[in-house]
């Protein structure tokens, strides 16, 4: 599930990081609590494109750890993970699948990220330097446990 997870996230930092390496423009106040409900939207989201993958993989046979067993498995060739033809024609179709979901679930966090006022440039620029600087790591922590509470 993990994987799944970080799936997301990386298709909404993929093209920021290119962006970014041009002018840094700070990020406020107002954008980060903006940042803070887009992502807790696009959380939600990404929750329901795992149950919908994890029930892919329900429906062909695989569970969720046999799966991720074989993914491993075609990422580190020299892994000692065995699966049989059978297992592996399931692997791919639930992949393909996966990646026919791709383009809406990029349209829906583009959505997601328009609705809000932001641009998916300005997003993945927040994105990003989230991830490079502590101060704001710590900033979009207080804010999400904070939304958190009053819900």
């Amino acid at each position: 599930m993990r994987k799944f997870k970080s799936l997301f996230v990386a298709i909404a930092l993929m093209a920021g990081i290119s962006s970014f390496a041009q002018e840094v423009k700070p990020v406020s106040d107002a954008e980060l609590n903006t940042f803070v409900e887009v992502f807790s939207e696009l959380q939600a989201e990404n929750q329901s494109a795992q149950k919908e993958m994890i029930a892919l993989m329900e429906a062909e046979g695989l569970t969720l750890a046999r799966f991720q067993a074989i993914q491993q498995a075609q990422a580190t060739p020299d892994a000692e993970i065995e699966y049989t033809e059978a297992e592996k024609a399931k692997y791919d179709k639930i992949i393909a699948a996966i990646q026919r979901m791709q383009p809406a679930l990029q349209a829906k966090m583009a959505e997601v990220v328009k609705e809000k006022g932001l641009s998916m440039q300005r997003y993945q620029e927040i994105g990003t330097q989230i991830q490079t600087k502590p101060e704001l790591q710590q900033k979009i922590q207080d804010k999400m446990m904070k939304a958190q509470t009053q819900m």
